[in-house]
């Protein structure tokens, strides 16, 4: 369609080596960030990736810029660095703080790079390839016999390489890039991509990983159809639903997967609830009650291990990013942090249903799942979630360009005399690219 080729960007090729540094970085975030001792390779790929990639862009004559999502990321950074004026241990607030500050890099670097280049498609496509490298490591890690045989006594496995849920929760991601592919862009080995980061999700007995699958997936068909809905596509969208609800009971009789519907189970049910719900509750609990003494300060950044400690008599996080939040730098820092949620969802999802741009509806799908599942876990240092974040926001930038340029062509149009331009009508009306 002439829309399309008119928008369409020429990338360099020489831009190729940046684009695989970055995606090896994505896999060393997994396989090497948990581990002291090889969380170097990690640092050495994130120094090599994004220095490469703003040296790149500078040499290109490309400015790497802000936009209101790195400025609402700037805002959170300053209010935690005067947090420190009243941290209970300044130290850990500032290795936190420092943290913050190279994820801002991560972020104000990776969203320049793919807004300039708009290439946003390779890095949907690095999702789903370090996802499958990922999977592949762990799996391997064992052996397929193994592993299956592990999976059938109900053993959580991943955990010599990095957290249980943190590996469920990256292959749960993956499962849902793969579904994207398969039932959104058509291409049916995206749902053959989908079996073996599934597997590895059900083997991490990850409660967490399995309610991103159903829920992403679920989130996915609905974008496809929530417009204009007809009674057939209600009736495909009922079909859909139907389905995945047979596929999930059937996995749930299935041995291997038991130990993670087990584990399910037992979040929701009060009569048979386990050791890790019941704990996690208690820290939710104590983390509130601090915030309720504590509402504007927190007891300072990355500092909640003092409150576990003055409650439960250990020392660890609240595993919930909502309460860890507001326990740690109090309401106005929850606030500045929710807002670049905010910003990114209320803007995907409009940018999605104006140009019907599918990689819109993919991270719309994936920043909501991740933002429902924080109530499990902690994830505003996490290095995936930032990831996710910055190529939303990238996102956001090229999709309101895009609204921009379809709006001065019909503009364009009208002036020379037309009832309205047809292309950018059959653009508009043509459903997901």
């Amino acid at each position: 369609m002439m829309y399309e080729k008119e928008l369409k960007r020429d990338i360099p090729k020489d831009s190729r080596l940046a684009n695989i540094l970055i995606i090896t970085y994505m896999c060393t975030v997994l396989l090497f960030t948990a581990h002291d001792s090889l969380n170097i390779i990690s640092l050495a790929s994130f120094v090599i990736a994004f220095g490469y990639c703003g040296f790149y862009m500078l040499m290109h004559g490309r400015i790497i810029g802000f936009n209101k999502f790195t400025v609402l990321f700037a805002a959170f950074i300053v209010f935690c660095f005067f947090s420190l004026l009243w941290s209970k241990d300044f130290d850990t607030s500032v290795t936190s703080l420092i943290t913050l500050v190279q994820l801002f890099v991560l972020s104000l670097v990776l969203c320049s790079y793919i807004s300039h280049y708009e290439n946003m498609d390779v890095f949907v496509f690095g999702l789903l390839i370090s996802g499958l490298v990922c999977s592949y490591v762990v799996i391997g890690y064992y052996g397929v016999s193994e592993y299956f045989e592990l999976m059938m006594q109900g053993v959580r496995l991943g955990g010599p390489i990095a957290n249980e849920n943190t590996i469920g929760l990256y292959a749960g991601t993956t499962v849902i890039v793969g579904f994207y592919y398969g039932f959104i862009k058509n291409k049916k080995l995206g749902y053959l991509a989908m079996i073996l980061p599934l597997i590895v999700a059900f083997g991490t007995g990850s409660r967490k990983a399995l309610i991103m699958i159903i829920v992403g997936i679920l989130l996915l068909i609905f974008m496809r159809y929530r417009e204009n809905i007809s009674l057939a596509s209600f009736a495909k969208l009922l079909a859909c639903v139907i389905v995945i609800l047979i596929v999930v009971k059937w996995l749930s009789t299935v041995p291997a997967f038991r130990t993670t519907f087990i584990r399910l189970e037992s979040a929701f049910s009060e009569d048979v609830k386990d050791a890790s719900a019941s704990v996690r509750e208690t820290m939710i609990d104590v983390g509130m009650r601090y915030f309720k003494k504590n509402p504007y300060t927190g007891v300072g950044l990355g500092n909640t291990n003092i409150i576990t400690w003055q409650y439960l008599g250990w020392e660890t996080y609240l595993h919930n990013n909502y309460v860890e939040l507001l326990a740690s730098v109090g309401i106005f820092g929850f606030l500045l942090y929710y807002s670049m949620y905010a910003y990114l969802l209320k803007n995907l999802y409009q940018i999605s249903a104006n140009t019907k741009d599918s990689i819109s509806a993919l991270m719309f799908v994936i920043v909501l799942t991740n933002l429902i599942l924080e109530y499990g876990f902690v994830s505003y240092y996490n290095k995936m979630t930032h990831i996710y974040l910055a190529m939303a926001a990238a996102t956001v930038v090229m999709g309101k360009k895009k609204m921009k340029e379809m709006e001065s062509m019909i503009y364009e149009d009208d002036e020379e005399g037309f009832e309205g331009s047809e292309e950018p009508r059959i653009a508009l009306e043509d459903g997901y690219r």
